[in-house]
């Protein structure tokens, strides 16, 4: 009886990890993907921010460019100091991000905390109606602790 009680007090005072998608791209010649959080100082909001870089040939030379892709997340919110995210009634302290430098040299430095990001390439099929296509696609995910 006494295992049963530790039981229900260890399942309902734990947290469990979550995996929530912020970005889902077509992955042409994926190269590199990083993502963090960034924010608005002013209005105190907070918002995941993904740089994917592809590589492509165009006239014989590769190139590389980067895009940036700023996503909001359901629950994301910043007080100042603090991204939280609330998902589903838990609330997770995923990063503090404090602002360094001066004038135009002023950047903000994360520091991660219940919080990192993953990504995967996956392989989709697509009906367009006419044929079925086999789509690759960039995949980013918010992973809680």
């Amino acid at each position: 009886m006494k295992m049963l009680a530790f039981l229900f007090v260890f399942i309902t005072t734990s947290t469990f990890a979550a995996e929530i998608k912020v970005l889902d791209v077509p992955a042409w010649g994926f190269k590199h993907q990083s993502s963090t959080f960034n924010v608005n100082h002013e209005l105190k909001r907070a918002w995941v921010e993904s740089t994917v870089q592809d590589t492509f040939n165009h006239d014989d030379r590769p190139h590389n460019r980067g895009q940036v892709h700023r996503e909001l997340v359901s629950g994301l919110s910043f007080d100042g100091s603090v991204v939280r995210l609330d998902h589903e009634g838990q609330m997770f302290e995923c990063a503090t991000i404090v602002q360094r430098g001066r004038s135009i040299f002023r950047y903000n430095k994360v520091t991660l905390k219940d919080c990192s990001f993953a990504s995967k390439e996956v392989v989709v099929l697509r009906d367009t109606g006419f044929e079925v296509i086999k789509e690759k696609r960039l995949q980013v995910f918010l992973v809680t602790k």
